[in-house]
């Protein structure tokens, strides 16, 4: 394959890296503020690739802070907390004794 015509293929180590990137910018075109691309970057990691400097990316210093991350930047808003229907099966149990 000619790696040349790859858009991502420049800013980006290996072709399968390439092509999920080039997917993600295809989606955030499509799907515009329903869709985020959020690139995390780790203490000694390479330079975020300029094909992403455009979207969200942060460097992070540990897994807990990318994923605070990756919660906060994700276009979704949780709606009420509900127990799991097995849980409230147990509570009832448990209160009946």
């Amino acid at each position: 394959a000619d790696r040349s015509m790859h858009p991502a293929s420049a800013a980006c180590a290996t072709p399968p890296f390439a092509a999920e990137v080039d997917y993600a910018i295809m989606q955030k075109r499509k799907k515009d503020q329903k869709f985020a691309i959020v690139t995390l970057r780790y203490p000694g990691a390479a330079p975020v690739p300029a094909l992403l400097t455009p979207y969200i990316y942060k460097d992070v210093a540990n897994d807990l802070e990318g994923f605070d991350t990756l919660v906060r930047a994700i276009p979704i808003e949780l709606g009420p907390i509900r127990w799991k229907a097995h849980v409230l099966q147990q509570r009832s149990l448990a209160a009946r004794g």
